[in-house]
């Protein structure tokens, strides 16, 4: 996922994971993995949050738990690479959402994870030339921006049309004649790659725009490593006896026929279980990555259809020294034609207030959007660094660039609701078919966030405690 120019940095999962005593393989027959006990097996597919959340949930109460893994680490979008020491950069989640109810802030605590609200500092918008904004003439003229956008959508909509015509865009240049040439040129040319669709799927234009941000003050930014929840969560139900992880072992058939369930892999082997619990993502059910034997119910795989996957990569820049105005918690790049979208730029020293010169450019973009290559897209990045900070810019020491919408396990970041879904659809998802259960923040009602995958794993173990009446006295 990753390319570095020095030293690489290492995974927290990953170096665990080297440690953890696999099964053994054995190809071309089902492996019957042996327990202590007659107690019913679970399966769960995926070694992400939600996986691990039911795993313990199930061992809790005394059940044996089977954790298939694609990857030859877990964590599933949880992904932490330490720099150096203590400095910790996460590759996929590194949120915690809200503060009210939020069952997780509790259980990060417990395993020694710091969190920080996510209160932000001054802030400076630049365009591709390294050209200052005013960020009061940026918002003016984003609301009369969308609000043309959107008379010239419904225009358009009537006739069927998703993209804007030449007259169209001519029209709105003129509208915009009069205001900032930088603003407007900026904005102009994003209206081009925004098509009428996108414009009344309110959350993917406003990602484009960069004006919807998650990262508000209610949330909060994970210090020392999120993937120490994982690591916590997988010594918890190791030490239980009752928990077995088969990793590097991807799953193409899942066969719930009979009265046990019987996963097929693609190097020939498979695995047999009482129920399974599948923690697929959803871009992976989108991509078909998986046969059900039977298929999914029509109206699941409709449910599945609707929602989409939205995709956030990161750039990842170490230094050796801040160059940067280091009072900016973040600042934002107007419109980058590479990606065609807005970029923001984290500046984790603002928040760690020690020597951690690195920052994190999070690019929204669309699926099935190709992106160059990562030495083309290092170099994008530091030229630009280079045109805003001309006079103090330091080589860069380090980087990493990852790639959520091509990872086959993955195939995009979260999932969103776009125009025609809503949260029906992600109960739909998320209802059990006999030994077939599902989970993973897709699944919830309250998705797109760790939270949600952490909830969904703990209802999909009751679901599967309740179906088989597995009632066993809690583990203390």
């Amino acid at each position: 996922m990753g390319s570095i120019k020095t030293s690489i940095p290492h995974n927290l999962v990953k170096d665990l994971l080297n440690s953890y005593l696999h099964l053994k393989q054995k190809k071309h027959h089902a492996v019957k993995v042996e327990t202590e006990n007659d107690k019913p097996r679970i399966m769960i597919i995926g070694g992400g949050l939600s996986g691990f959340a039911a795993a313990k949930e199930l061992t809790r109460h005394g059940i044996n738990v089977l954790m298939i893994e694609a990857k030859n680490r877990i964590g599933g979008r949880i992904e932490t690479v330490e720099f150096k020491d203590n400095a910790y950069v996460e590759l996929g989640a590194q949120f915690l959402h809200g503060i009210k109810d939020n069952a997780l802030f509790e259980v990060c605590a417990s395993y020694g994870i710091e969190v920080k609200p996510y209160t932000r500092g001054d802030w400076a918008i630049y365009n591709m030339n390294g050209t200052q904004i005013d960020k009061n003439k940026l918002s003016d003229l984003v609301i009369q921006y969308k609000h043309l956008l959107k008379s010239l959508s419904m225009e358009r909509h009537s006739d069927n049309t998703d993209r804007f015509t030449a007259e169209d865009l001519k029209n709105l240049d003129s509208k915009l004649s009069n205001q900032d040439d930088i603003l407007s040129s900026d904005l102009g040319t994003l209206a081009k790659m925004i098509s009428i669709k996108e414009l009344n799927e309110e959350k993917l234009f406003e990602y484009k725009l960069g004006v919807n941000k998650k990262e508000s003050e209610s949330n909060f930014l994970v210090m020392n490593g999120f993937s120490k929840l994982i690591i916590g969560l997988l010594e918890d139900v190791r030490n239980t006896g009752l928990f077995q992880l088969v990793s590097s072992a991807q799953i193409t058939k899942l066969d719930y026929t009979q009265d046990e369930v019987i996963a097929y892999t693609r190097n020939g082997e498979s695995f047999n279980a009482d129920a399974v619990i599948c923690t697929l993502p959803l871009g992976v059910l989108k991509h078909h990555e998986v046969e059900f034997n039977p298929p999914l119910p029509h109206e699941k795989v409709e449910a599945i259809n609707k929602l989409e996957t939205a995709i956030q990569n990161k750039v990842i820049l170490e230094f050796d020294e801040v160059f940067w105005n280091n009072e900016l918690s973040h600042f934002v790049v107007l419109y980058d034609p590479t990606y065609q979208a807005w970029v923001d730029v984290l500046n984790l020293q603002f928040f760690h207030q020690d020597k951690m010169p690195i920052l994190v450019l999070s690019v929204y973009s669309n699926p099935g959007q190709d992106f160059p290559d990562d030495k083309y897209i290092v170099n994008h990045f530091v030229n630009l660094l280079k045109r805003i900070y001309p006079d103090t810019f330091r080589p860069l020491k380090n980087h990493w660039v990852t790639h959520w919408n091509d990872d086959p396990f993955a195939f995009g970041s979260y999932s969103y609701h776009p125009k025609g879904s809503s949260l029906e659809d992600n109960s739909e998802i998320a209802k059990p078919i006999g030994r077939l259960i599902f989970a993973g923040e897709h699944t919830h009602r309250s998705p797109s966030n760790m939270q949600a995958a952490y909830l969904s794993g703990l209802e999909s173990a009751r679901q599967v405690i309740e179906q088989l009446n597995l009632l066993y006295t809690a583990l203390p």
